[in-house]
């Protein structure tokens, strides 16, 4: 989910008031374009490619089966119209724009194996990138499933390992578009004039301190927008990145 806000809305429905910081627009333009993409749950057949580990959880017990249902689903999504979906918005790009935002939920998760979830990130990522002009930066917003480990009981296991793979990417992916240092899966940046923060709402209010401190130091701008997958109030029990 993305939202528009022009700064009196925004900081007033924060009641947030604090002194201009700021950091280094990329590049002068006010006009520009951004390739945007929804939910990919990204995941492939057969089910021993990511998730051998979660079966053995449920297999014969009939444990879990719902959440198998939703592998069945998009690991048939991605042998049919999600490639071509993805391939047809590579299409799309034009010479003014500047970088590819995904709303969360870039993988379906549920791989209840660190090195595997890790795999699958990176596959994920892999198949994107190839799909749009080398440079062109991608960034993603954490979702539920980009940290969903398989069992229900820790469900959120996976933030940890996410967060190790994701933070140096898309510090990467930013260059010298990031505000300040990306050192967390919450994180700003610039493009022209305009301001992007991106929030991961698995880590409850405990993300807000890099809100509030992203905001503080990016009021210069024409327009704010916040990226986070869905608002909650809920917060996770797992470690803070």
């Amino acid at each position: 989910m993305m939202a528009l806000y022009n700064r009196r809305e925004f900081l007033g429905g924060l009641a947030f008031a604090g002194v201009a910081g700021g950091c280094r627009s990329f590049g002068v333009e006010t006009s520009y374009s951004v390739s945007v993409l929804g939910d990919m749950h990204y995941d492939v057949a057969p089910d021993t490619v990511y998730h051998a580990e979660f079966r053995k959880m449920f297999d014969g017990t009939g444990r879990f089966s719902n959440r198998y249902a939703t592998f069945v689903r998009y690991a048939t999504m991605w042998a049919g119209p999600s490639p071509r979906i993805l391939e047809a918005s590579g299409k799309c790009v034009t010479p003014d724009t500047r970088f590819c935002l995904q709303l969360g939920d870039l993988i379906q998760g549920d791989c209840h194996d660190f090195a595997t979830h890790r795999r699958m990130l990176a596959d994920a990522l892999s198949i994107v990138k190839g799909v749009y002009p080398t440079g062109l930066p991608f960034l993603s917003v954490c979702g539920n499933h980009d940290i969903r480990h398989g069992d229900v009981e820790n469900d959120d296991a996976a933030i940890r390992p996410y967060a190790e793979m994701m933070v140096p990417y898309s510090r990467g992916q930013l260059g010298k578009m990031a505000c300040g240092v990306v050192d967390g899966t919450t994180f700003g940046f610039r493009c022209g004039p305009d301001f992007y923060l991106m929030i991961n709402f698995n880590m409850g209010t405990r993300t807000i301190p890099a809100v509030m401190r992203l905001l503080d130091e990016n009021q210069d701008v024409r327009y704010t927008f916040e990226v986070i997958a869905k608002p909650s109030s809920v917060e996770h029990s797992g470690d803070s990145v």
